[in-house]
Protein backbone atom coordinates (compact mmCIF):
# COMPACT_ATOMS: atom_id res chain seq x y z
CA UNK A 1 0.00 0.00 0.00
CA UNK A 2 2.87 2.46 1.01
CA UNK A 3 5.06 1.99 -2.53
CA UNK A 4 1.04 2.54 -4.01
CA UNK A 5 0.08 5.94 -1.92
CA UNK A 6 3.84 6.70 -3.00
CA UNK A 7 3.69 6.22 -6.80
CA UNK A 8 0.62 8.15 -7.28
CA UNK A 9 1.14 10.68 -5.02
CA UNK A 10 3.91 11.81 -7.40
CA UNK A 11 0.75 12.59 -9.99
CA UNK A 12 -1.25 15.68 -9.55
CA UNK A 13 -4.46 14.29 -7.72
CA UNK A 14 -7.23 16.18 -9.40
CA UNK A 15 -6.04 14.28 -12.79
CA UNK A 16 -5.74 10.90 -11.34
CA UNK A 17 -9.30 11.20 -9.50
CA UNK A 18 -10.77 12.42 -12.80
CA UNK A 19 -9.33 10.03 -15.02
CA UNK A 20 -9.33 7.13 -12.45
CA UNK A 21 -12.67 7.77 -10.89
CA UNK A 22 -13.91 5.69 -8.18
CA UNK A 23 -14.75 2.44 -10.52
CA UNK A 24 -10.91 2.28 -10.86
CA UNK A 25 -10.03 2.94 -7.19
CA UNK A 26 -12.92 1.28 -6.08
CA UNK A 27 -11.40 -1.97 -7.95
CA UNK A 28 -7.81 -1.15 -7.09
CA UNK A 29 -8.97 -1.70 -3.26
CA UNK A 30 -10.71 -4.53 -3.60
CA UNK A 31 -8.45 -6.29 -5.38
CA UNK A 32 -5.94 -5.87 -3.01
CA UNK A 33 -8.01 -7.04 -0.06
CA UNK A 34 -8.76 -10.20 -1.60
CA UNK A 35 -5.47 -10.82 -2.09
CA UNK A 36 -4.90 -9.51 1.56
CA UNK A 37 -6.97 -11.34 3.33
CA UNK A 38 -6.44 -15.12 2.95
CA UNK A 39 -2.53 -13.61 4.41
CA UNK A 40 -3.87 -11.47 6.83
CA UNK A 41 -6.31 -14.36 8.21
CA UNK A 42 -3.25 -16.67 7.69
CA UNK A 43 -1.57 -14.71 10.36
CA UNK A 44 -4.38 -13.85 12.48
CA UNK A 45 -4.52 -17.87 13.39
CA UNK A 46 -0.73 -18.71 13.32
CA UNK A 47 -1.24 -20.54 10.56
CA UNK A 48 1.88 -21.21 9.04
CA UNK A 49 0.24 -22.50 5.77
CA UNK A 50 -0.81 -20.61 2.85
CA UNK A 51 -4.07 -21.58 1.09
CA UNK A 52 -5.82 -20.30 -2.25
CA UNK A 53 -4.67 -17.72 -4.55
CA UNK A 54 -1.25 -17.27 -2.60
CA UNK A 55 -0.52 -20.47 -2.24
CA UNK A 56 -0.68 -21.05 -6.45
CA UNK A 57 1.29 -17.76 -6.78
CA UNK A 58 3.78 -19.30 -4.19
CA UNK A 59 4.21 -22.95 -5.84
CA UNK A 60 3.98 -21.71 -9.41
CA UNK A 61 6.16 -18.30 -8.73
CA UNK A 62 3.70 -16.47 -11.39
CA UNK A 63 0.56 -14.69 -11.00
CA UNK A 64 -2.01 -14.78 -14.09
CA UNK A 65 -3.15 -10.89 -14.82
CA UNK A 66 -6.26 -10.75 -17.02
CA UNK A 67 -6.29 -7.36 -18.83
CA UNK A 68 -8.87 -5.94 -21.55
CA UNK A 69 -6.86 -5.32 -24.82
CA UNK A 70 -8.81 -2.23 -25.52
CA UNK A 71 -9.97 -0.34 -22.60
CA UNK A 72 -8.46 3.01 -22.71
CA UNK A 73 -7.22 4.19 -19.89
CA UNK A 74 -7.29 1.71 -18.22
CA UNK A 75 -5.73 -1.58 -19.76
CA UNK A 76 -4.88 -1.57 -23.38
CA UNK A 77 -2.16 -2.76 -25.57
CA UNK A 78 0.64 -0.38 -26.59
CA UNK A 79 2.35 -0.33 -29.70
CA UNK A 80 4.68 -3.62 -28.82
CA UNK A 81 1.57 -5.40 -27.92
CA UNK A 82 2.32 -5.02 -24.54
CA UNK A 83 -0.44 -4.59 -21.79
CA UNK A 84 -0.55 -0.92 -20.07
CA UNK A 85 -3.07 1.30 -18.42
CA UNK A 86 -4.06 2.63 -14.87
CA UNK A 87 -5.63 -1.31 -14.21
CA UNK A 88 -2.56 -3.11 -15.23
CA UNK A 89 -0.20 -0.34 -13.31
CA UNK A 90 -2.39 -0.94 -10.09
CA UNK A 91 -2.33 -4.32 -10.77
CA UNK A 92 1.77 -4.48 -11.10
CA UNK A 93 1.60 -2.53 -7.66
CA UNK A 94 -0.64 -5.63 -6.25
CA UNK A 95 1.70 -7.84 -7.71
CA UNK A 96 4.55 -6.35 -5.51
CA UNK A 97 2.78 -6.34 -2.16
CA UNK A 98 2.04 -10.27 -3.17
CA UNK A 99 6.00 -10.43 -3.41
CA UNK A 100 6.32 -8.66 -0.17
CA UNK A 101 3.54 -10.69 1.27
CA UNK A 102 5.50 -13.88 0.19
CA UNK A 103 8.93 -12.80 1.57
CA UNK A 104 10.22 -10.72 -1.44
CA UNK A 105 9.77 -14.26 -3.63
CA UNK A 106 10.40 -13.24 -7.54
CA UNK A 107 6.75 -13.20 -9.20
CA UNK A 108 6.60 -13.57 -12.87
CA UNK A 109 3.46 -11.94 -14.59
CA UNK A 110 1.38 -14.30 -17.09
CA UNK A 111 -0.86 -11.77 -18.78
CA UNK A 112 -4.22 -13.24 -20.69
CA UNK A 113 -6.37 -11.71 -22.20
CA UNK A 114 -9.46 -10.99 -21.48
CA UNK A 115 -13.52 -9.87 -22.17
CA UNK A 116 -16.27 -8.66 -21.20
CA UNK A 117 -18.03 -12.04 -21.82
CA UNK A 118 -15.15 -13.64 -20.13
CA UNK A 119 -13.40 -11.86 -17.53
CA UNK A 120 -15.46 -12.98 -14.35
CA UNK A 121 -15.37 -16.85 -16.17
CA UNK A 122 -11.77 -16.60 -16.15
CA UNK A 123 -11.14 -15.38 -12.62
CA UNK A 124 -13.62 -18.19 -11.54
CA UNK A 125 -11.99 -20.89 -13.03
CA UNK A 126 -8.82 -19.86 -11.96
CA UNK A 127 -7.26 -19.32 -15.07
CA UNK A 128 -6.86 -15.80 -14.00
CA UNK A 129 -6.06 -14.61 -10.60
CA UNK A 130 -6.76 -11.07 -11.00
CA UNK A 131 -8.64 -8.95 -13.31
CA UNK A 132 -6.64 -5.37 -14.79
CA UNK A 133 -9.70 -3.80 -16.76
CA UNK A 134 -12.34 -1.58 -15.74
CA UNK A 135 -15.28 -3.60 -14.35
CA UNK A 136 -18.70 -1.35 -13.20
CA UNK A 137 -20.53 -3.51 -10.40
CA UNK A 138 -23.91 -3.84 -10.94
CA UNK A 139 -26.98 -6.16 -9.75
CA UNK A 140 -26.72 -8.55 -12.77
CA UNK A 141 -23.41 -8.70 -12.26
CA UNK A 142 -23.41 -9.71 -8.78
CA UNK A 143 -25.72 -12.39 -9.32
CA UNK A 144 -23.14 -13.90 -11.57
CA UNK A 145 -20.60 -13.60 -8.63
CA UNK A 146 -22.62 -14.02 -5.39
CA UNK A 147 -21.29 -17.67 -5.51
CA UNK A 148 -17.87 -17.30 -5.02
CA UNK A 149 -15.49 -14.15 -3.58
CA UNK A 150 -15.95 -11.07 -5.38
CA UNK A 151 -13.83 -8.28 -6.07
CA UNK A 152 -16.47 -5.61 -7.19
CA UNK A 153 -17.92 -3.28 -4.71
CA UNK A 154 -20.52 -0.60 -5.78
CA UNK A 155 -19.20 2.91 -5.83
CA UNK A 156 -19.72 4.89 -2.60
CA UNK A 157 -22.76 7.24 -3.67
Amino acid sequence: MRVMRARYARRETADARSVLGWPGIVFAAASILILAAPANAQEAANVGALSGTLKKIKDTGTIALGYRESSLPFSYLNRRQQPIGYSIDLCREIVEDVSTELDGMEIKIAFAPVTPANRLQKVASGEIDLECGSTTGNVQLGRKSHSRQSFLSPAPS
